[in-house]
């Protein structure tokens, strides 16, 4: 499937039906239960859905501003797939990693509503969509963000790697909610 700015979109839409699926879930509960952490120096489930924001919110920073100077990008190959796949097996084990420090729990809120958490993620999205929108057709090919661990992503595996990440959290979410 050839990549252009439609396919893009679409992957993207794709991953913000799993934000809205994640938001449905946590509907049923009162702010204050989506506030509880299950354990001491746990995430309650609106931290862990902060986190997932605060990721999403910091590539697309780190994209615009990539793209802001003009650089000289390279079309993304194999080489992305292979680092996309190493990413996505890394996400899917079940052993605990440490956050990086700048999506970690200092940048969480201590307590956050949930309406005000969906607000966020809403305008997250339409900023995602605008500046998808704009994007000049001829960087829909190349390797722009770059994952701290993985190395460069296309845009197919950006989004990839923002939905397996979701997944990943979304377990530990269900267990802060579940929990006492």
């Amino acid at each position: 499937m050839p990549v252009n700015k439609e396919s893009i979109l679409q992957k993207y839409a794709a991953y913000r039906r799993c934000v809205e699926a994640l938001l449905g879930l946590m509907e049923p509960y009162d702010d204050e239960r989506l506030n509880r952490a299950p354990a001491p120096g746990r995430w309650s489930a609106i931290q862990v859905a902060h986190h997932l924001l605060l990721v999403e919110s910091l590539a697309l920073r780190y994209v615009e501003k990539k793209l802001s100077f003009q650089p000289d990008l390279r079309r993304a190959t194999f080489r992305e797939w292979r680092n996309l796949l190493v990413l996505q097996v890394y996400l899917y084990t079940p052993l605990k990693f440490r956050a990086p420090d700048a999506v970690g729990e200092q940048h969480l809120p201590a307590f956050a509503t949930l309406a005000d958490t969906r607000q966020q993620w809403e305008a997250l999205g339409a900023a995602w969509e605008t500046f998808l929108e704009k994007m000049p057709e001829d960087l829909c090919d190349k390797a722009v963000f770059r994952h701290p661990m993985a190395g460069r992503l296309s845009w197919g595996g950006t989004f990839a790697f923002f939905k397996a990440h979701l997944k990943r959290h979304r377990r530990q979410l269900l267990r802060a909610l579940l929990a006492g």
